[in-house]
C-alpha cells in the first residue's frame, strides 16, 4: 500500500497535482516504519516547494534535518532535506543562505548518488538566481544538465531554468538548443 501510495504521490506531482500529491504523501505517516513516516514529512515539503509555500517547506525539511539519524536511509532524506530547505530559502529570495547550505553540501557530495547531486546542484542553481547571479545559476543547472541527467524531474528543471537564463546572458542558440532537448525528452513538460 505504502509504495503504491508513494508511486500516486510521485504521479500526481509530476502531473501538478500538488493537493493530490499531498494527500498520498500524509498517508505515507500511518506507515509501521519509522523511515516511511520521516519520508513521508520531507516529500510533504517537496509539495510545498511545488506550491511556492517556502515557509511550510521549510517548516517540513527542519522536522526532517532535526532528527537523530538512526539509519543511512534517514541521513539519505535529511540531506535531501537540506537541500529542499535550501531550494525554500531560495523561493524567499535568502541567496546568502541558501547558497551556504548548497556549498556545503556540496563538498560532502556522493557523485554517485545521481537523485542527491541532481537535487543539490538545481538548489544550488536556485540560490544563485535569488543571489542575482545569472552566470552562476547557469553553471549549477549545467552541472545537473551535462552529469545528471539520469534524474528526469531535476533535469528537466534544470533545462527549463537554462532555457529562460541563457537569452540573460546573451546566448538566445543556447537556450533553444535546451527547448528542443526538453521537448524532445520531456514532451508536455
Amino acid at each position: 500500500f505504502y509504495e503504491a501510495a508513494r508511486l500516486l504521490g510521485d504521479l500526481s506531482l509530476a502531473l501538478n497535482n500538488a493537493d493530490k500529491a499531498l494527500t498520498y504523501y500524509k498517508s505515507l505517516m500511518n506507515a509501521p516504519s519509522a523511515n516511511t513516516k520521516i519520508e513521508s514529512v520531507y516529500l510533504q515539503g517537496l509539495v510545498n516547494l511545488k506550491k511556492q509555500q517556502s515557509g511550510a517547506a521549510s517548516t517540513e525539511f527542519d522536522k526532517v534535518i532535526g532528527l537523530k539519524a538512526q539509519s543511512a536511509e534517514v541521513a539519505r532524506i535529511q540531506v535531501l532535506a537540506k537541500a529542499g530547505k535550501a531550494l525554500a530559502l531560495a523561493q524567499s529570495k535568502k541567496g546568502a543562505e541558501s547558497l551556504a547550505i548548497t556549498n556545503a553540501l556540496i563538498s560532502e557530495l556522493n557523485p554517485t548518488d545521481v537523485e542527491m547531486a541532481a537535487r543539490i546542484y538545481n538548489a544550488q542553481g536556485a540560490g544563485f538566481e535569488a543571489s542575482g547571479d545569472t552566470e552562476g545559476a547557469i553553471l549549477a543547472y549545467l552541472h545537473t544538465h551535462l552529469m545528471f541527467s539520469l534524474q528526469p524531474d531535476a533535469h528537466a528543471e534544470a533545462l527549463q531554468r537554462l532555457v529562460e537564463l541563457w537569452p540573460t546572458v546573451g546566448k538566445p542558440e543556447r537556450a533553444a538548443q535546451a527547448r528542443q532537448e526538453l521537448q524532445q525528452r520531456y514532451p508536455g513538460f
